[in-house]
């Protein structure tokens, strides 16, 4: 998706979007593919908005780039490969 960049955190979870919740830094498909990996209770969601994606136990209160709050549904491992381009 052009102009979204993928985020993570200390604790491994990944974002990816034009924005990112506070904690998050730029990273790359690396750390996406190793939190992928060992998933320990984390899940994908998406963003039912603005699509922007999120790897965690639970997905953000409001969604950083379009402000939406309750607005990420849980997804697919595949469905959130496709959409970050992995």
């Amino acid at each position: 998706m052009p102009g979204k960049t993928i985020f993570a955190n200390a604790a491994g979870d990944i974002h990816f979007g034009m924005a990112a919740p506070a904690g998050f830094s730029p990273s790359d498909k690396a750390a996406v593919e190793k939190a992928l990996k060992g998933l320990k209770g984390k899940k994908p969601w998406r963003c039912n908005v603005c699509n922007d994606l999120s790897l965690s136990k639970a997905p953000p209160d409001i969604c950083p780039t379009c402000a939406t709050p309750d607005a990420y549904v849980e997804i697919s491992e595949k469905e959130f490969r496709n959409l970050i381009g992995m």
